[in-house]
């Protein structure tokens, strides 16, 4: 499979980049490009080790104080694979999601694949990511569980086609462009990733702050009648 694996980090998450590295260079099989960003203060520990003992790592960094989506942008503008895994600096691939993703598309044409996903920390247990068709089932029964995640492959012409936002809330928006861009989503049958949830994370920190709830709310909805709309 012609994958990439992308990941970023910034305002100190560089703590977990040798976890993330040492996580990646275990799976099998390997993917085809690694590519890390690094923003703004992100006090990687001792990047230049971590340059020499990974020497397939593409390593980038911007100075300047992107947001999330703009730091994601430019890692994957450096990739050339046919599909992109993004997983953040402090979650942690399966060792065998590669093989995963390669099942899921065994006899099936797909350009995003729908994997399921652990959750560590306060909230643990497994989290189904669902096909649009079952989501809009649940909309239909006021069930908002299992939202699909960007913690999912896909391919890097829907990217091309639609780069996230340059926000701190990109997420949303890029997967609803998917969805409508009648991309074919496919279901995985296992778990790809460790999706840690950290209480005091960017990404929860992000959306305390009261405009970014309405942004979110806002994407969200528009996604879910996206879909109640086509599966209706």
């Amino acid at each position: 499979m012609n994958i990439s694996i992308s990941t970023i980090a910034f305002k100190g998450y560089g703590k977990f980049l040798p976890q993330w590295l040492r996580a990646v260079s275990a799976m099998t099989p390997q993917p085809s490009e690694i590519v890390v960003t690094l923003g703004y203060k992100h006090n990687t520990p001792n990047l230049a080790q971590l340059k020499e003992d990974y020497p397939k790592v593409k390593f980038y960094e911007l100075q300047e104080r992107p947001s999330f989506g703009k730091l994601r942008n430019f890692g994957i503008s450096h990739t050339v694979s046919e599909w992109v895994f993004f997983v953040s600096v402090d979650d942690t691939p399966e060792p065998d999601a590669i093989e995963t993703f390669e099942r899921a598309l065994s006899g099936r044409n797909g350009d995003y694949i729908c994997a399921q996903y652990y959750r560590e920390g306060f909230c643990p247990g497994k989290y189904s990511s669902p096909l649009p068709v079952e989501m809009a089932e649940n909309l239909k029964k006021g069930d908002y569980a299992g939202f699909i995640i960007p913690h999912s492959p896909f391919k890097r012409w829907l990217w091309e086609k639609h780069p996230y936002k340059e926000t701190d809330l990109p997420n949303y928006d890029f997967v609803k462009n998917c969805f409508l861009s009648r991309a074919r989503f496919i279901k995985a049958d296992k778990p790809s990733t460790i999706y840690k949830t950290r209480p005091k994370s960017h990404s929860r920190t992000i959306l305390k702050r009261n405009s970014i709830m309405v942004q979110a709310r806002s994407e969200q909805s528009k996604f879910h009648n996206a879909i109640l709309e086509r599966y209706a």
